[in-house]
């Protein structure tokens, strides 16, 4: 799918994020999960939870995320450290951390 061009301005730094893991075959699914978490705005924040970014990742658990993909010290409203966390995440855990399913 084709989404609008806030989301699709993402497209090439999650395939080459994905293609870092070996996980191009999921480009079409983290697309869509992207557009459902935040509509491909990086500053969004959902105001009940406080998940914050592209992806949408839980204050709490941020900096544990970040480092591991490394992107230490990173805010999760830089695109590309959420979008590499974002894959990290998918990489160990799987598509469960995401609601929009």
């Amino acid at each position: 799918a084709i989404y609008e061009p806030e989301v699709e301005q993402w497209r090439a730094t999650v395939v080459g994020a994905l293609q870092e893991y070996g996980m191009e075959e999921e480009e079409k699914n983290f697309m869509r999960i992207l557009r459902c978490e935040s509509r491909g705005d990086p500053n969004a924040v959902n105001p009940e939870s406080g998940a914050s970014g592209l992806m949408q990742h839980i204050p709490y658990y941020w900096p544990d995320r970040a480092i591991a993909s490394g992107f230490q010290g990173a805010s999760p409203f830089d695109p590309v450290a959420n979008i590499y966390a974002s894959v990290w995440l998918l990489d160990v855990g799987g598509w469960v951390h995401w609601e929009c399913k």
